[in-house]
Order: structure tokens, then C-alpha cells, then sequence
């Protein structure tokens, strides 16, 4: 910004960084204030959005961040070991880290890993009764992705039931924000 000299423009940028820091909490105390007014609104709604997305999306964000956390998690500890860890759940992340992300001590959250260790997937029901998950296979590129959501618990993993977790890599419209 040309405010003629550099100490009137630092002055005019320190104005502007004091009133974004004062008005951030603020924006998002609203923000959680009008969420939560909406899904209170939408509660044991079995509608859908012009997206696709379920209207009733109680917890779908914090289960969102919960299982991008494992997930994350999981391919590190693969990486390490060589195959996936079957105690992400109870050992590394105890019921503090949910909490943390926004979700109940008996946050329900459910962990599987395949018995060669090369396949792991997790998966969590939300209050308004819908499944999201995300299944995670290495192979010697990587890591493949899948994504799940569903009114019920995925009866397998995305390899063994590859009609219930759809495509790598395409997302799900509960998945999108």
C-alpha cells in the first residue's frame, strides 16, 4: 500500500493485522453460533442438499478431521513399520485427541487393519445415523485413498467390498465442505 513513506505504510498494515486478529474470534464464534442453529433446524433430516449432501450433518466435520488425523497417522507408522498399526485407536490417540477435535469422549470411532497389514480402514457413525469412512491400501507407489459414506457400517474394507467404498479418489458429496 502507497501511504507516501514506509513507516506510515507499516503503521497502516499494523492497523490492519490488530483489527483481523480482533474481528477473526468473533467471525468464527458466529459462524459455530450459525452452524449450530442450522443443524439444531435439521436434525433427523433424511433430505438432501441440491449437492447431494446430507442436510442432517451433525458431526461430519469433526469426523472429517478425526479420520484425515488417522489417516495421516496411518500411512506414517506404514512407512515406519511396513504395515499398518492396528492400535491407532486406544493406544496412539486416546479419547482426549477426539475430544480435542470436537467430538464425544465415547466418540465410536472404529479401526480396521487387513492381516497382511497392507489394507487399514476407519470408519464412524454420526448422530444423524450416516457412516463416513476412509480406507487407506500401500502399494510399492504408495498409498491408495478411499472414501466412504453410507447409512450403514462398511462390511469390509475397500479392497475386500470394492461396490460399498466406490472409486479411489472420488469424493463423496458428505466429504465435501
Amino acid at each position: 500500500m502507497a501511504y507516501d513513506t514506509r513507516v506510515n505504510s507499516a503503521k497502516n498494515w499494523s492497523v490492519l493485522d490488530a483489527v483481523v486478529e480482533w474481528a477473526l474470534p468473533q467471525a468464527r464464534s458466529e459462524a459455530d453460533r450459525l452452524r449450530a442453529e442450522r443443524q439444531a433446524q435439521n436434525a433427523g433430516s433424511p433430505d438432501a442438499d441440491a449437492e447431494g449432501r446430507r442436510v442432517d450433518d451433525r458431526q461430519f466435520a469433526e469426523t472429517v478431521s478425526v479420520l484425515r488425523l488417522l489417516q495421516t497417522s496411518a500411512m506414517g507408522w506404514w512407512t515406519q513399520r511396513g504395515h499398518f498399526r492396528d492400535d491407532l485407536i486406544g493406544n496412539v490417540y486416546g479419547s482426549t485427541d477426539f475430544v480435542k477435535r470436537g467430538l464425544p469422549a465415547d466418540h465410536g470411532t472404529k479401526l480396521r487393519v487387513s492381516p497382511d497389514g497392507q489394507q487399514t480402514w476407519f470408519w464412524r457413525g454420526t448422530p444423524s445415523g450416516w457412516v463416513l469412512g476412509i480406507g487407506l491400501a500401500a502399494n510399492e507407489r504408495g498409498f491408495l485413498e478411499w472414501l466412504y459414506s453410507a447409512s450403514e457400517s462398511p462390511a469390509g474394507g475397500p479392497l475386500d467390498s470394492p461396490d460399498e467404498w466406490g472409486v479411489a479418489f472420488e469424493t463423496p458429496p458428505e466429504w465435501r465442505s
